[in-house]
């Protein structure tokens, strides 16, 4: 059983991808005009989250880093405001 699942869905079937606490998972969506990137890893037994953007299509943003710490942290302290919130 994997330890981190990432799901993408376009205009055909949904694919799921699996990793496991030593690879991690990492998705990345991209468009034309930009991608954004996802990394979730283990270390120490804590779960971590990177969040990434970038300008451009690219198919592993790095260029600009928006959160990068502990899901606990993300969710419970809501690290990240929405942008209608940030107004």
């Amino acid at each position: 059983m994997s330890e981190f699942y990432a799901t993408i869905q376009g205009n055909r079937n949904a694919k799921t991808c699996g990793g496991s606490k030593a690879s991690g998972i990492d998705a990345s969506a991209q468009s034309c005009d930009g991608s954004v990137r996802v990394t979730l890893y283990k270390h120490n037994d804590v779960t971590y989250c990177k969040i990434a953007a970038e300008n451009g299509s690219t198919a592993f943003a790095s260029g600009h880093v928006i959160y990068d710490g502990t899901l606990e942290k993300l969710f419970t302290y809501r690290a990240i405001k929405a942008v209608h919130e940030s107004a």
